[in-house]
């Protein structure tokens, strides 16, 4: 698939608006304007008065509209204005195309607790890790070596390609370094990899285990998405 500010819906549902709401705006579970990430369960897809039936889209992503400039793959947050617009920064999701305040860009949304499956009550997936119950930040990779905010032991299951580089192989290894082989989980050539897929770590799609690190040899100029899950023992 192929990113555009039109967004990629997988899951939505409509409730009454409590008030007047734009479209491409973050909210609440009630559908009014969200001014904190942590309250955040989808974006609007289309305005309404109060009283309408307002659809909310909570997953895979949706167009919002930016608040100050974003980069495309910059963690997106909520404005704490109180108008549900994307921000620099924060843990809603990573956007999927770049923009200026005032237009709109498509953002993945982290799949967050009773956002999606029947009632909720499917395991949680972000970007590809499947993991009933635990929710994480995403993991940028842009540069070969160990990612930050990453740590051992965890659960992988794939990881998505933002922007493919040039050059490469991308390959991932359960190590500190790259230099033993066998800790080799994940290669594939950049050539290969389309901007917006799930590559699975292993071959029957279950998730991964990494006791030691993640060790990343990444091609030049790519950006990358891992999501961990710590494992539970």
């Amino acid at each position: 698939m192929s990113f555009s500010a039109s967004g990629d819906k997988n899951h939505a549902y409509s409730v009454p608006a409590v008030a007047d709401v734009q479209g491409a705006r973050f909210v609440k579970f009630d559908g009014s304007y969200a001014d904190d990430d942590a309250d955040v369960v989808g974006a609007t897809e289309a305005p309404a008065r109060a009283g309408e039936s307002l659809s909310i889209v909570t997953y895979f992503s949706a167009p919002v509209e930016a608040a100050a400039t974003i980069a495309k793959g910059d963690k997106v947050g909520v404005s704490g204005d109180g108008t549900g617009r994307a921000v620099p920064g924060g843990n809603v999701g990573i956007a999927a195309t770049g923009g200026v305040a005032g237009t709109k860009v498509e953002v993945m949304m982290m799949r967050r607790p009773g956002t999606g499956g029947e009632g909720g009550s499917a395991p949680e997936t972000q970007f590809g890790v499947v993991h009933a119950g635990m929710i994480t930040t995403p993991v940028r990779i842009t540069a070969t070596g160990q990612p930050a905010g990453f740590s051992a032991p965890c659960l992988v299951e794939s990881i998505m390609c933002i922007t493919p580089g040039t050059g490469g192989p991308v390959t991932i290894h359960d190590a500190d370094d790259a230099a033993d082989a066998s800790k080799l989980r994940f290669s594939r050539a950049v050539a290969d990899m389309v901007a917006g897929q799930l590559y699975p770590l292993s071959g029957d799609g279950s998730a991964v285990v990494f006791t030691t690190g993640m060790y990343i040899t990444n091609s030049a100029g790519g950006l990358y998405v891992v999501n961990a899950v710590p494992e539970v023992e």
